[in-house]
């Protein structure tokens, strides 16, 4: 054996060395397997990062307390912690945010006017509260005013706003606010939501569409089909089928369009064409607008994830590039352009690829930006920064991606409040807890990999070296040396 022949002192050295090599695998290997990773985004003013561990992250708008961290007010260009854990998809509207856990319940936090956080008040809150009555969800979905929810027997729940029939229950009115979520009636089967700014999409099993909320565009009754109705303007209360749409994957709706893929990965769109919203190649500054129906097919194929609010969209193709289209979201304002287009009510008739980005693996579009996330975890974004949804660019306006947060690696403890749910009431009690605050990784217009060493490296040398030394010494000793 190796071991024979050697004195008692060189057996302890070796079994030294022994433990100290599992040491160096077991740093290097167990560290890296746990350690999480961002995977999913959503946007609006504020931005919410989902971690592949549960944890969330966000950053920008903070005004309703929809950051989620404990506080109202400002804004915040680091990414804080939310505090939630166990948390496996995320949706960001203007002032609320809500989450899904992993047992199937929904929790919401931010802006509480109208009902919206479905707690069964109306209070803002800075803290996630639980919606109530909602069990086995398997899907979530927050827009304008409203929350929506998708249970596992594949009914829809809503809650909030009512004014234009977008609960779907029936009903609308300034009066018909649902503090609590109701079942939006006769829909069955359904396997996807989509988010509208008019009112609300769910896809059947099937891949056909069913759309309820308000069918016109600025409240205009001569500017009429958003939600893909010809037949006229008004309010939808029930939700009814959207004719000449199939095969659908996933459908998105914002202030003057309808997005969506099929299952084949072809792009389609309809609605007002200001800005070049549709994406069809041609731009329309008229008003009332150019409404286009039905849908028009991009000239886009493969795609696999799309997005749109305030008439610019963002699509991710399945070789990992990302594409845009519709509004300039890059100006500072009527008179600074910043080098960029002429005029403000100008944009892309036609997606075109944004340089500098690939490997990605989610996009959203936010109110005046664009976020999208890679595959190692990183977060970058381009456009506007008025609420520091780019993080702490120097920037008011990035006209090409930038990074705005590596991810949640390094994490410095602040103090906050926890929230804790009366399962009976929904009332908060508070809890002294820790939040957690990160800087983010300086801006690069183009993605560049940052040199360093962490701790586990670190430590991996470190007990090399203790090999090292050992063998030396064992050799030493063979050889007669002191």
């Amino acid at each position: 054996m190796v071991l024979r022949g050697l004195y008692a002192g060189d057996y302890m050295k070796v079994r030294l060395m022994h433990a100290t090599i599992l040491l160096s695998i077991l740093l290097l290997v167990v560290p890296c397997a746990a350690q999480a990773k961002l995977v999913s985004v959503s946007a609006a003013t504020h931005v919410l990062a989902l971690n592949d561990n549960g944890t969330v992250w966000a950053w920008g708008d903070n005004r309703y307390g929809q950051l989620g961290i404990g506080t109202m007010g400002g804004t915040q260009d680091t990414p804080q912690k939310v505090l939630i854990d166990n948390v496996t998809a995320i949706s960001a509207a203007m002032g609320q945010s809500l989450a899904l856990k992993s047992d199937g319940t929904v929790w919401a936090w931010g802006y509480g006017d109208d009902g919206r956080l479905g707690y069964g008040g109306y209070e803002s809150q800075p803290v996630p509260v639980q919606v109530k009555n909602l069990t086995n969800i398997i899907a979530i979905a927050a827009r304008g005013q409203n929350g929506y929810a998708l249970k596992s027997d594949g009914t829809v729940w809503a809650w909030g706003d009512n004014r234009d029939g977008t609960i779907g229950d029936g009903t609308y009115g300034v009066t018909n606010f649902k503090s609590t979520p109701v079942q939006v009636k006769g829909l069955t089967d359904i396997k996807a939501l989509g988010e509208c700014e008019r009112g609300t999409y769910a896809i059947k099993d099937d891949g056909t569409v069913y759309a309820w909320g308000q069918n016109t565009y600025g409240g205009d009754d001569t500017v009429y089909g958003a939600l893909g109705d010809r037949s006229g303007p008004g309010v939808k209360p029930t939700p009814f089928l959207v004719e000449g749409v199939n095969n659908v994957a996933q459908i998105a709706g914002g202030t003057d369009n309808t997005v969506y893929f099929k299952d084949d990965g072809t792009v389609w769109a309809w609605g007002n064409n200001n800005f070049g919203a549709i994406g069809d190649s041609t731009i329309s500054s008229s008003w009332p607008p150019d409404v286009r129906m039905p849908s028009v097919q991009l000239k886009i194929i493969d795609v696999m994830d799309v997005s749109t609010m305030n008439s610019h969209s963002v699509a991710l193709k399945s070789d990992g590039t990302v594409w845009f289209w519709g509004r300039y979201i890059d100006l500072k304002g009527h008179n600074d352009n910043s080098g960029l287009p002429p005029t403000e009510n100008t944009g892309e008739s036609a997606p075109i690829k944004v340089n500098s980005l690939d490997h990605v693996v989610d996009v959203c579009a936010g109110y005046a930006s664009c976020i999208v996330v890679k595959d190692d975890g990183s977060v970058w974004g381009w456009g506007r920064n008025d609420e520091k949804e780019l993080g702490n660019t120097k920037n008011d306006v990035e006209p090409y991606p930038v990074l705005i947060f590596q991810g949640p690696a390094e994490a410095t403890p602040i103090p906050t409040v926890t929230p804790v749910i009366n399962s009976t009431s929904n009332s908060i009690l508070s809890n002294t807890s820790q939040a957690t605050s990160v800087s983010a990784t300086s801006q690069a217009d183009t993605p560049v990999s940052t040199p360093g060493f962490g701790f586990n490296t670190i430590a991996l040398l470190g007990c090399l070296l203790i090999n090292a030394g050992f063998l030396s010494g064992l050799i030493r000793g063979k050889k007669g040396e002191p």
